[in-house]
């Protein structure tokens, strides 16, 4: 009986380590299949699949994803996308953009707009280069390179105000025409053949007058050797004030040279008598009653030429 009973008892143990034996396997089996088919159990999607996730899968997917995105797809983006188009796609436009229509492309436009109203338009086109000027007290205008003529070499004590407006004219002197006007003391030629500054030259008017007044030569004549220089091409002497105005407006290119001594000449202007000498361009007179500079003026050729030529 006891041995029976001992055997029932290893029996039981037997069957209960059967069964958990069984128990194990089934367990085993489940999990093997489970892994098999993907599937994780909730401690391994907790504790591995995010650590891999963060660390490996995209390691870098913060950083460096776009790594150069913020800092070199487009890095000079607000710098330089257009850094010229401030500073020098049209650096200018505000300082530059017209500038020369304000100073240059009219430049004149204040003065010659409407200075040819007066009916010097077709005229001044004898005479070329930019700028017009009217004189009221005439009436008359002047263009172009007569008018820079004008400006640099004496103004109006030595040239006096326009008689006249551009012409053709004839030269007495060689029989040539040239494009004229007239001024009070003298007569402006346009010399297209010459060079600057000699495409503008004087008229003889001394040289017509004295030829035309004297013939024969002035009588009474007296040279002036006081602080003087003598002229070999002509043969006469000019000194004192009369050789410091000669010296100091223009020379031998505004007066040209001698013709005469000085001498006694009752004037076509005032019909009061001066010393006088005849240039080639201009005759000097002598004004005691005038302080200096004043005291040498030169007569009016151009008004009694104009008036002799045209009878105005």
């Amino acid at each position: 009986m006891q041995r029976e009973t001992q055997q029932l008892h290893t029996a039981s143990i037997i069957a209960i380590m059967a069964a958990f034996l069984a128990l194990f396997v089934m367990l085993a089996a489940g999990n093997v299949g489970a892994a098999a088919r993907g599937e994780t159990s909730p401690t391994r999607v907790i504790v591995s699949a995010p650590a891999h996730e963060s660390e490996t899968e995209h390691p870098r997917e913060t950083e460096t994803e776009h790594p150069e995105a913020t800092e070199t797809e487009h890095p000079r983006e607000t710098e330089t996308e257009h850094p010229e188009a401030t500073e020098t796609e049209h650096p200018r436009e505000t300082e530059t953009e017209h500038p020369e229509a304000t100073e240059t492309e009219h430049p004149r436009e204040t003065e010659t707009e409407h200075p040819r109203a007066t009916g010097t338009a077709q005229p001044a086109a004898l005479v070329p280069g930019s700028g017009t000027r009217t004189y009221r007290e005439t009436g008359k205008a002047v263009n172009g390179l007569f008018l820079q003529y004008w400006d640099r070499n004496g103004g109006l004590m030595q040239q006096g105000f326009p008689i006249s407006k551009p012409m053709r004219e004839t030269s007495r002197l060689n029989g040539k025409t040239y494009a004229v006007q007239y001024f009070e003391r003298a007569v402006f030629e346009y010399h297209p053949e010459n060079k600057a500054p000699f495409d503008v030259l004087l008229s003889q008017l001394g040289t017509f007058r004295y030829n035309q007044k004297y013939p024969g030569g002035a009588p009474n004549q007296a040279a002036n050797r006081t602080n003087a220089q003598f002229f070999p091409q002509t043969g006469h002497w000019v000194g004192g004030t009369f050789l410091a105005y000669w010296k100091a407006h223009g020379g031998l290119a505004q007066q040209g040279y001698p013709l005469s001594e000085e001498f006694q000449e009752k004037s076509d202007l005032d019909g009061k008598t001066y010393t006088v000498q005849y240039f080639e361009r201009a005759i000097f007179e002598r004004h005691p009653e005038n302080k200096a500079p004043f005291d040498v003026l030169l007569s009016q050729l151009g008004t009694f030429s104009y008036k002799q030529n045209y009878g105005k």
